[in-house]
């Protein structure tokens, strides 16, 4: 599977700013719009590389997910993340953490439509909607506690639930 090298930062950005552009798009008032929280972002980036690796047979980025008790977690990412702690997380305030890159120019149109049709889709979940799916459908149930789930484990298993 080709890896197209995306920095995962530059993909949770993404995420939020999608987040944010949906909501806008609805016409949600900006104080009243909602971030999404570590828990909520890692369950949404689990299933959003899940269903790339099937569609395109690729994975967005490097990292492996580790089996922990709420569902698939990128350690390095819960480690960015955990400092925002159980509170939502908005693009301005993560975009404060670092220097991103827009990784729409590292995707064709193609892709990025998929990944906003597909961020839309589990996003209508809460995120122990996500953390219970996450439980019950996948390669998370079928590895122990802290253990990696390689994207082949992911790819194979919802390419199966998909056909």
């Amino acid at each position: 599977m080709e890896n197209k090298n995306l920095n995962l930062n530059d993909f949770v950005l993404f995420l939020l700013k999608t987040n944010e552009d949906i909501q806008g798009r609805i016409n949600i008032l900006p104080e009243d719009r909602e971030g999404l929280s570590n828990l909520k972002i890692q369950k949404l980036i689990y299933f959003i590389e899940a269903s790339f690796l099937v569609r395109f047979n690729r994975k967005l980025f490097s990292q492996n997910f580790e089996a922990w008790e709420y569902g698939p977690v990128i350690p390095s990412l819960y480690h960015i993340l955990k400092k925002f702690e159980r509170k939502p997380i908005f693009y301005e305030e993560f975009k404060k953490n670092g220097n991103y890159k827009n990784i729409t120019t590292s995707l064709n149109k193609e892709e990025l439509s998929f990944l906003e049709e597909t961020f839309i889709r589990f996003n209508k979940f809460s995120s122990f909607e996500l953390v219970t799916l996450s439980h019950i459908y996948g390669p998370w149930k079928e590895v122990a506690k802290n253990e990696e789930i390689t994207k082949e484990a992911m790819k194979n298993f919802f390419h199966n639930i998909n056909n």
